[in-house]
């Protein structure tokens, strides 16, 4: 459990996880609509937020992040009908990884903190903090367990 706010500050930014970066992201939520949040996730490899709309999407956008970054690494390879666009595994469209002008920042109504600590056939591990939580980490073990502990969040 995060002792006070700095700690949490440098767990956000200096948690490698791997050698490749920060296993860690923040998962802003803007808002609700028929019942599902919707806002972005933000990574600090990443140069723009990555949208999302209800908890399903969330955690597929969480998963193609973690692939897309190679975090945390995966013996696993992911099966696909669609092919990724080039041969790095990337399945993030480009747009998020060059940078743009930054537009009006939408209002946060409430911010879960994610770390990623494994990956195990072809679906994330980790854990989450913040208000929604009592301030105490929530661990699961599948991205169907995600979908369901941020149901519940609201």
């Amino acid at each position: 459990m995060l002792k006070d706010e700095s700690e949490d500050r440098r767990t956000w930014r200096e948690t490698p996880g791997t050698a490749d970066g920060p296993t860690a992201m923040l998962i802003r939520i803007f808002g609700r609509r028929d019942h599902e949040p919707y806002g972005d996730i933000v990574h600090y490899d990443l140069k723009k937020p990555v949208p999302y709309q209800g908890s399903a999407e969330l955690v597929l956008r969480i998963d193609a992040i973690s692939r897309s970054l190679n975090l945390p690494a995966s013996e696993t390879t992911f099966r696909s009908m669609d092919k990724a666009r080039d041969g790095t595994g990337n399945v993030l469209p480009e747009e998020y990884w060059q940078e743009e002008g930054a537009g009006p920042t939408p209002r946060v109504r409430d911010t879960i903190y994610l770390q990623l600590i494994g990956r195990q056939h072809t679906s994330i591990q980790g854990r989450i903090w913040g208000r929604v939580t009592k301030k105490k980490y929530i661990t699961f073990r599948s991205a169907l367990e995600l979908i369901y502990l941020l149901s519940e969040a609201g």
